[in-house]
């Protein structure tokens, strides 16, 4: 697949597969993957996803301490809401920590099949296309099961309007 220059601008959706760092003229970018194609955006994945909050109408520091009063702070790589489909919390989990330079963000949603491959794990998008990533099949279980979790319960916890007619409150 041709690598495509994205705009900096870029805004992470429900149709984005991934966000992967890519070194680039000793520069971080990320490297997009989504319903259009792969794309090579000029930024950071911090600087993508912070983007990306802010343009939803919440701070990047906001999404964190949602998601540590779910999972208190014992847990390492906790999933993020990072985008919203008709509403609905869209949960993306990292396999590595921030820091690393091969850190992968996966949106649960975007997984159809996950394959063990001696160290490492094959996952299938839903372009069908596959990916390998150096981690452990288990560990890579553990993480998206995590973030469908935590997805499924914040999507069972946000308010619901059974009357069309009557307004929600805060």
């Amino acid at each position: 697949m041709k690598l495509l220059d994205r705009p900096d601008d870029y805004v992470i959706t429900e149709s984005t597969y991934y966000l992967k760092t890519h070194i680039r003229d000793d520069r971080n970018h990320t490297i997009v993957m989504d319903e259009s194609g792969e794309y090579d955006c000029p930024k950071s994945i911090t600087r993508v996803i912070r983007t990306s909050c802010r343009l939803n109408g919440i701070k990047l520091e906001r999404v964190r301490a949602q998601s540590k009063r779910y999972f208190s702070n014992n847990i390492h790589k906790q999933p993020l809401v990072l985008a919203y489909h008709h509403n609905l919390p869209v949960a993306f989990f990292s396999v590595y920590s921030p820091r690393n330079n091969n850190n992968i963000w996966i949106n649960c949603n975007s997984v159809i099949n996950i394959l063990p491959s001696d160290n490492d794990t094959i996952v299938t998008l839903p372009n069908f296309e596959q990916i390998k990533l150096p981690v452990q099949y288990q560990a890579f279980c553990g993480l998206y099961v995590r973030a469908l979790f935590f997805q499924k319960y914040l999507r069972k916890e946000m308010p619901t309007n059974p009357n069309p007619n009557k307004r929600l409150t805060n």
